[in-house]
């Protein structure tokens, strides 16, 4: 691939040109469900629902680009990698930030570089359509096919907490654009429908979204109540949202919990390792009880956590170790969660002696004076 940059000049590329690329549909691997569902099991990915898998799959094959949403540490990301290996694409990401209130996030905008004065630096979005064309460039030269078997069919956009920024803002003028591409889609409907201009050094610029690209955003959120403050025309045509839940399977959570732990701690204590399995699939059970879902990724980290502890000071007691690892990957996710549902797993610590967890939380909602509704044994 080191050569590619070399012979490709998107400045030179006319606009007849972007446009002929920018019709050049997404390749579908056969058997993409078949594929997908392997590699998933290969990758012990936390995501184990068939349908949330078809979700996905007829989304982008229909154009649309998605929203992942759900608990913090469901393997959003991950899948995101799958799904972008699976369509042999290239990745380009980017977090929102709080502070992201215009497109020129994803655009481009003059930036000010340490003795090189002012510079123009593009936007994610604008890296991945010019690499997308990149690709196509190479893919439609015969001469290239062949020694270039590599080269990836086209740059996808992740947008990492997408909700975090202003999206009515920052995506504002791309609205038009993020809407789903016809597979019929004719030369003249792209280019009025699916032009992409901005501003570079006083000169317009102008794009058009290509087929072979989509954009997929990953929210992490306990409130469901989060989804309907996205914009309507966010939600209604540009991105399928689709749930990444917590597995259904609370055996195959904590399979998956225990071979990640064995990976990672090769030498780590069995009876030990067995003991935390244990305690943490009870845990998690009546973390769903009181409704509160945490991915699997957080109780990996806290598995992490325990056994990093346990080779620092083999003296010490798991439980102990449990306790300080709760405090801290679950208590600073509680912040922002229900009341009622912070009140309840106070007592849930409590019930399971996790004394500085329940100090932790308690410090974190200290002015909350709800009575308990529910007892744990």
């Amino acid at each position: 691939m080191s050569n590619l940059n070399s012979t490709f000049d998107i400045n030179k590329i006319k606009d007849r040109e972007k446009v002929k690329y920018a019709l050049e549909p997404l390749d579908i691997p056969q058997n993409i469900m078949e594929m997908l569902q392997k590699t998933i099991d290969d990758n012990k990915v936390l995501v184990d629902d068939i349908n949330i898998l078809k979700m996905i799959v007829a989304a982008i094959v229909s154009g649309h680009h998605i929203i992942l949403y759900g608990p913090v540490g469901t393997g959003k990301t991950e899948l995101v990698r799958l799904l972008v290996d699976i369509f042999h694409c290239e990745l380009e990401v980017t977090t929102a930030g709080e502070n992201w209130d215009s497109p020129d996030y994803l655009l481009g905008s003059e930036q000010y570089i340490a003795e090189k004065g002012f510079k123009f630096i593009e936007g994610s979005l604008v890296k991945s359509i010019k690499r997308t064309y990149q690709y196509i460039y190479y893919d439609t030269i015969s001469a290239y096919k062949a020694t270039e078997s590599s080269a990836f069919d086209a740059c996808w956009l992740l947008i990492d907490e997408i909700n975090r920024g202003d999206v009515n803002r920052y995506l504002s003028s791309l609205m038009t654009a993020l809407e789903p591409i016809r597979k019929n889609v004719t030369e003249k409907e792209l280019k009025e429908k699916y032009k992409i201009s901005y501003l570079q050094e006083e000169k317009e610029e102008i794009l058009y979204m290509p087929k072979r690209l989509r954009i997929i955003g990953t929210m992490n959120t306990f409130d469901k109540n989060v989804l309907y403050k996205l914009p309507f025309a966010l939600k209604g045509r540009r991105f399928a949202l689709i749930p990444i839940n917590v597995p259904q399977s609370l055996e195959r959570e904590s399979e998956i919990i225990k071979a990640s732990l064995e990976v990672d701690f090769p030498l780590a204590d069995k009876a030990l390792l067995n003991d935390f399995v244990a305690f943490i699939k009870g845990f998690i059970e009546k973390n769903r009880e009181i409704k509160l879902e945490i991915g699997t990724g957080v109780y990996i980290d806290i598995g992490r956590l325990v056994f990093e502890m346990q080779e620092l000071d083999s003296t010490a007691e798991i439980e102990d170790n449990i306790d300080l690892a709760v405090a801290m990957k679950i208590i600073p996710l509680l912040q922002d969660i229900e009341i009622g549902i912070q009140q309840k797993m106070k007592r849930l610590l409590e019930a399971y002696g996790l004394k500085q967890s329940k100090a932790s939380l308690e410090e974190l909602t200290r002015d909350i004076t709800l009575e308990l509704d529910e007892d744990y044994e």
